[in-house]
């Protein structure tokens, strides 16, 4: 008994204390909640995060660039982050880092410093705000902002960066007003890629178009109200489009029947690639200025190509004879490519470096040219362009997704962001291509989830630790409660069954087939008390019906005379004595199974055989 005691103890300490590891293990983690309330915040500067129910999404601060950083949205699967939408960067010239998002009461949606210093506001081109407005972050990554009632005032939904998901709606808004809203993608713009748009066309809202520098390099086709023509590959992803046209709006959505978390993300070629949910496949669309020999038809589809044929370039290293056009007023290999992609009579381009007299383009309108030697100049080149000599580290591009181009030239050039609501965002980690481009967190937010992880690592194994040490106590205290058992179980053996005979007709009864017969000695099974103890009406599994006389603890019925008598009693045999069907011996419990008579006084023939033992 006092050993069921001891492990029913070590039993609740167990749960007492896992569940004070799970109280510790959540306070350790970060303050993650799915809304904003009313002047309620958290604290960016420590890597905390607004998260969607479905853990799908989150809104948090990134910094791809030394003292700039930008709220983003989020996707992750398996741990992966792929940004999908930024709120307008914040460039810190006084080095203040973002610290605090916070719901205002007059309705914004403010980004503070560690002094509560105002950064920027979320929801700036909200047109008037609304007094106790709170803030969500939905399951399909749509950051909104509420009103009292459930109104919508503002959503992230309304302003995208570079890619596209699900239930975001692309087109042209407010067409009563005197400056439509657009609502575009924008992708990123490199040291080697200028940004590209795609865009709803507004002389036929039918279709979307992709644009660099006002000149339109590829379009959808007309929208059939099925499909678009140059997309219909994408329906073999389950993607489907949807058109809306009215007075007031016209605008394209998209879902995908087959994966509900796909994304659409516009590269920095102004590719448009179809993202699997899990990172495992993509595929990529209005692939226009690349040349690859294994892209396929398909993918070119819709391509305008305003040069003709020859519209793509070639990247190869080291140095032309041709050059005869030198520009200074663009320091960026995008700038050069806008000069020389938009100039028909342009053929090849590059940039000029400090050591060669500046910073600028140089470029050729010379269909062919020599390869003079190899080195690190990097030169881009028509398809079109017939090169002379050998082609030394040339480096083609992918055919199916954009390279990833380095994010700073190999001397001062700085990256250059797009304008305020478009910012830098990464391609998928994990998917084969586009590669994906890793941009640091803020230092301190790194230390911060550096902290946590250590501090729930720590939890984690000092939970684990003391439960092992608790485990091993009950497993020995049980131990040792089990060899005392024992030794008394063959000492009794050893004392009362030294007759073979008895040995071999007297059944020893398991503890636990007592206990599932008498319902662990339910009080309805009483049949009355005794002085040695309480007998119970028990079944055993056969049907058979038994009556277990359970000795008192206190009793002082020691080891002696549980032996005397099992040993009287298994010898006697009278027609007016109950017959001993066996007994059983578990720790200190001392159990005797009689034959139940249901139809005489089994107390009196109980008392009857402890009177006639205790005889002298």
């Amino acid at each position: 008994m006092k050993m069921s005691r001891l492990v029913r103890h070590c039993s609740n300490f167990a749960i007492t204390f896992c569940f004070i590891a799970y109280c510790l293990s959540c306070i350790s983690a970060s303050q993650v909640k799915n809304t904003l309330g009313v002047n309620e915040s958290f604290v960016l500067y420590y890597g905390d995060f607004l998260e969607s129910s479905n853990q799908r999404f989150r809104l948090t601060i990134i910094s791809p660039a030394n003292w700039t950083y930008f709220l983003a949205i989020q996707y992750v699967y398996m741990n992966q982050p792929f940004n999908i939408w930024a709120a307008n960067n914040y460039q810190t010239p006084a080095r203040k880092q973002p610290a605090y998002l916070i719901m205002n009461v007059d309705g914004r949606l403010v980004v503070d410093d560690s002094f509560n210093n105002l950064l920027f506001v979320v929801n700036g081109e909200q047109s008037a705000m609304i007094s106790s407005t709170t803030a969500a972050l939905l399951d399909n990554g749509n950051l909104v902002l509420r009103a009292p009632g459930g109104i919508t005032v503002w959503q992230s939904f309304d302003y995208p960066s570079n890619t596209w998901p699900q239930g975001m709606r692309i087109g042209i808004f407010d067409l009563n007003m005197r400056i439509p809203r657009q609502s575009i993608l924008t992708s990123l713009s490199t040291f080697d890629e200028p940004n590209s748009t795609l865009a709803v066309d507004h002389s036929s809202t039918k279709e979307l178009i992709v644009m660099q520098d006002g000149v339109v390099y590829w379009r959808s086709g007309i929208w059939d109200g099925l499909k678009f023509s140059s997309l219909d590959f994408f329906a073999r992803f389950g993607v489907t489009f949807s058109y809306f046209s009215d007075a007031n709006e016209s605008f394209f959505t998209w879902n995908c029947s087959t994966d509900p978390y796909a994304l659409l993300w516009f590269s920095t070629t102004g590719n448009i690639t179809v993202i699997s949910g899990d990172f495992g496949a993509n595929r990529s669309m209005a692939v226009c200025d690349e040349i690859d020999e294994n892209k396929s038809k398909e993918q070119s589809l819709g391509c305008t190509n305003p040069c003709g044929g020859g519209d793509g370039f070639r990247e190869i290293w080291g140095e032309l004879d041709v050059w005869d056009g030198y520009t200074y007023s663009d320091q960026t290999l995008a700038g050069c490519k806008l000069k020389c992609r938009t100039n028909c009579s342009c053929y090849a381009y590059s940039y000029i470096t400090y050591n060669q007299g500046g910073w600028g383009c140089k470029t050729t309108r010379s269909r062919k040219g020599q390869l003079l030697y190899s080195g690190t100049q990097r030169i881009f080149v028509r398809d079109s362009f017939d090169l002379a000599g050998k082609e030394l580290n040339s480096t083609p591009s992918p055919g199916l997704a954009p390279l990833a181009s380095p994010a700073f030239a190999p001397s001062p050039p700085s990256v250059v962001y797009p304008s305020p609501g478009l910012a830098p965002l990464a391609s998928p980690p994990l998917a084969p291509s586009p590669p994906s481009v890793v941009y640091p967190m803020p230092s301190a937010t790194k230390k911060s989830k550096k902290w946590k992880v250590k501090l729930s690592i720590g939890v984690l194994v000092t939970f684990l630790g003391a439960l092992i040490l608790l485990y091993l106590f009950c497993c020995l205290q049980c131990k040792n409660g089990d060899s005392r058992g024992l030794r008394e179980f063959n000492s009794a053996k050893r004392l009362v069954l030294r007759d073979k005979r008895v040995d071999d007709e007297l059944p020893f009864f398991g503890f636990t087939i007592i206990e599932i017969a008498t319902n662990h000695f339910a009080d309805e099974n009483l049949l009355g008390q005794g002085g040695f103890g309480p007998v119970y009406k028990g079944k055993l599994h056969d049907g058979q019906e038994i009556a277990v006389k359970r000795l008192k603890h206190m009793s002082g019925f020691g080891m002696e005379q549980f032996k005397n008598e099992v040993t009287v009693i298994s010898k006697l045999q009278h027609r007016n004595l109950v017959r001993l069907l066996g007994y059983c011996i578990h720790r200190e419990e001392r159990i005797l199974i009689y034959e139940f008579l249901p139809n005489k006084s089994l107390d009196s023939i109980v008392f009857a055989v402890t009177c006639l033992l205790n005889m002298p």
